[in-house]
Parts: structure tokens; sequence; C-alpha cells
């Protein structure tokens, strides 16, 4: 082999290495680019979409054909055109541009986004477009602009007294006993710490850690919160002082002097005092408005527990009219409880369904002792005068503002879907729903026993009679409900 051709088969090799080192490195970004989180475009002239990566189709919403077909100017919001124009201008002056604006996604969903626009191509005519979603960042910078809005108010009106004090010497005595005072009566804990050090603490402050607010002072705050928040309340307190945030919000665990421990709800800012800096806190104990909410919660359920004892008692009363049917109410009560359980309804709905069965009948009161107790079946005189218990239960508890409609559903409990019911007559929907599960539990409750003018016909029968009128007279839902549970689930009457 001469030289020259030796020369060129070295060249030759050389070529194919650099071609293969430029392939290697072009693999390279394109696997870095289809990983990076943030959207890429390759943007022809026009703004057109060339080339995108997958997370440009996740931030637009788009598919990748459907956003090649896109132009760039299609998914902004928030620029007008002209202005949108000029930002990316300033790609062709500088090479490169960086801006933030408003995307549309293809929901009609708006983010905000960064922009990161350079030149690359033919004089510049064609764009990498990098875009980064800051639509988080935008919503914290604005809740934190707010608080800091909050914060600078109070820290104005806190630096505003001490800067007045400053100014009136010859008033200092009696400023000085007024703001102590109204410190001292303050519901919250007020607080100042130096280099880490307590240097004022008003009486609350002392009363949540057990302390007279003398013995606070000069003792280093650390030592007065849990081991496992020390970390967390020491970083907040630099970020303060370093002027990274200008207030703070922090939760702990505050020792008291028994070795027991306060939740503690604490906000502070930094003030400048006599060249100083000091954190000023006002701290609330947290957990005695816990304890409030949970007394709260114990009279609701006494409450509760009341209005189950007054309509436990008119069931009673009701009973002893007719004594023949006791416990037929309680029954009833139970089996639509059951029956709402069985049909997955909220709790607070299933316990209505409870304390309404026990006073469907309330209206029986006024009905004569001697027809409620005929031995033989009623006269068609006799049961117009029974129908009318619905309407006399509705209008004995109609003023009573129960959480659940108790009246209305005493008044629609003997309705039936098909509009062959009473008192008025309604069909399907006009029912309530708690109406349409007492109906089935009094039906299946009546048949099964015993009555004044009949010996019970059983559950066989009460069972059959729903189920052949579900959907037609009963519910549909109620009647399987039911069903289930006195033939999958063992439920049977209590003695």
């Amino acid at each position: 082999m001469d030289n020259l051709t030796r020369i060129t088969t070295e060249r030759h090799r050389a070529a194919e290495g650099a071609r293969d080192a430029v392939e290697a490195t072009r693999q390279r970004y394109i696997a870095a680019i289809d990983s990076t989180l943030d959207g890429y475009a390759a943007v022809g002239p026009g703004g057109a979409f060339l080339e995108v990566n997958d997370a440009m189709c996740s931030l637009t919403g788009y598919d990748r054909d459907e956003i090649l077909g896109m132009g760039l100017a299609q998914v902004q919001a928030g620029l007008t055109g002209d202005s949108f124009a000029a930002c990316f201008a300033s790609v062709g002056a500088s090479g490169r541009a960086r801006f933030e604006c408003r995307w549309r996604r293809r929901d009609g969903e708006f983010i905000d986004v960064e922009v990161v626009a350079t030149a690359w191509g033919r004089d510049g005519v064609e764009m990498f477009v990098f875009v980064h979603d800051i639509t988080a960042r935008k919503r914290t910078e604005e809740e934190l602009r707010r608080h800091v809005q909050e914060a600078e108010r109070a820290r104005g009106a806190l630096l505003s007294v001490l800067e007045d004090r400053r100014e009136a010497q010859d008033r200092l005595a009696e400023s000085e006993e007024r703001f102590r005072g109204m410190l001292e009566q303050n519901i919250a804990a007020i607080f100042m710490v130096e280099e880490g050090r307590i240097t004022f603490a008003n009486r609350r402050a002392g009363e949540i850690l057990g302390h007279e607010p003398g013995e606070l002072m000069g003792r280093a705050l650390l030592r007065f919160v849990v081991r496992a928040d020390r970390r967390k309340l020491l970083a907040a307190v630099r970020r303060l002082l370093d002027g990274e945030a200008k207030a703070i919000e922090e939760t702990f665990g505050a020792l008291r002097r028994d070795g027991t421990v306060a939740d503690i709800g604490a906000h502070a800012v930094m003030a400048n005092l006599r060249g100083k800096r000091a954190v000023l806190g006002i701290a609330q104990d947290i957990g005695e408005r816990r304890k409030a909410q949970e007394e709260i919660d114990r009279y609701i359920a006494r409450l509760e527990r009341t209005v189950l004892g007054t309509l436990e008692a008119v069931s009673a009363m009701v009973e002893l009219r007719d004594p023949y049917t006791s416990g037929h109410e309680r029954r009833v009560g139970d089996l639509a409880a059951a029956i709402g359980q069985e049909m997955g309804l909220d709790q607070h709905v299933v316990k209505g369904l409870r304390l309404t069965g026990f006073v469907h009948d309330i209206g029986k009161i006024s009905a004569p002792a001697e027809i409620l107790s005929k031995p033989a079946a009623l006269t068609r005189m006799e049961f117009e005068f029974i129908k009318g218990h619905a309407q006399s239960g509705y209008d004995v508890l109609k003023r009573v503002d129960f959480p659940w409609p108790v009246a209305e559903v005493i008044l629609q409990h003997h309705e039936r879907l098909d509009g062959s019911g009473y008192p008025r007559g309604l069909r399907g929907e006009e029912i309530l729903p708690e109406a349409r599960i007492i109906s089935v539990a009094d039906v299946v409750e009546a048949m099964a026993n015993h009555r004044p003018y009949r010996a019970g016909l059983g559950l066989d029968a009460a069972l059959a009679e729903i189920e052949a009128g579900s959907g037609t007279r009963y519910d549909a839902r109620a009647c399987a409900a039911c069903l289930a549970l006195f033939r999958d689930r063992g439920y049977r009457f209590p003695e």
C-alpha cells in the first residue's frame, strides 16, 4: 500500500469515526430532550411546530399529530398578537429570548408558562423553544404575596408603636404601661426573640407554657420546643432573619413546665429594634380550639339523644292508645333503618329513617280507641277515619324543625308508586325516598304480625306482597334490600 492510499484510508476511517461520534452525540441530545420534564419544540418560520417532545404534548394536551399541524400562536393566551410577536422578534436580534405568558390547553384550561426561545437554522428564522409550567409557582407567589402583605401590615403596626415610644420619651412610662396592658390582656401569646433567646413574653405565653412570664426571659426559644420540631422551626427562623421570607407560619409542639406538650400555631415577622434584629411572634394554643370543638360535638350528641328520647316517648304514647300493635312503630323504624343501610345510604339518612319509623303512626292518637282495637274488619267509614292518621301525624310534627323530613315522610308513608295510596295519591318520584322505604317496612311488619281483626299472615306472605308490587306499588330498590335482609342476611324482627 503506497502512502497516498494509506493516507486516504486513514482519513476515511477518521471521517467515519467522527460521523459515529456525531451520531452518538445526536442520540444523547435526543434522549435528553425526550426525558426532560419541560416542553420542547422546534419551531419553523411563522411559528409552525416542526418537532415536539412528549412533555410538550402533555403540557398542551394535544397529541403529537395534532400539535404538529398547529402554530405556536394558537396555544398562547394572555399576550396580544403584537406583543407575542415582539417577544419572538427579540430572538432574531439577540439570538435568545426569555419571557412568561399564558397558554391555553386543549381542554380550555389556562396555564402560566416560562418560554425560552433560541434562534437556529439559516438566518436565525427558526427556533428551539423550551416551555416550563409555572402555574403552581404563580399560585404560590400570589398566596405568599398575600401573607407578606398581612405580615407587613402587622409589622408596620408594631414598628409604629415602637417608633412612637422612642419619639415620645417624655411620655415613656405612660405609653409603656398602656402598651404592656394591651399585650398582657391579649388572648394570644406574644413574644420577642433576639439572638435565639426570649426577650419578651406576655402573660398568655406564660400560661400556655406553665411559667410566669418573667421566668421565660433570657431563655433559649428552642428549650420550649419538642425535639422533633426544633430543626423545622430553626430553619424557618433562619429564613426570616436571612431575608428569604418576610413572615413565617409554623405549627409545633411546645414543652410545658409539667412535661406535657401543647399544640402551638405561630406567626412571626422580623423587627429591627435599637439596630438589632429580633423575631416578633404571635402564637395560640390550637389544642384548646380542638377541645372546644370536641365539647361542641358532645353537645350535639346530647341534643340528638334528647331528640331520640322525645320520639321514643311519643312512640310509647301511641302504643298506649293501641296496645294491640305494641312495638309496631319500633319494629318499622328498625327495619327501615336496616333497609337504608342495605341500600348504602348515608348514616345521617339511616338515623332519620329509624327515628321517623318510631313515630310514623303518631296520627293515630286522634282515632278513637275502640276503632284501633276493634277485633273485626273495619267498616268503610271507619277505615276512612283511620286513613286520616297520616294527615294528623303531619299536623302534629310539621312545626318541629327536625334535621330530617319527619313530618312529610309521615304524611306520605301510605302513598304508592302507582297513585293508589293516600292521602294525596302521589306517584313515583313525587314520593320522598324515605317515605318509600318506610312504606315497605310498614307493609312487611303489619302483614307479618297480628292485628286485632286478624291473625298475622306470616313473613313469607309479607315478603311475597312487596315482591309482587316491586316497581309498581313499592320502590324497587327498597324492596330488593328488604328481601335481601330477610332471605340472605338472616334479619328477624325483635321479639
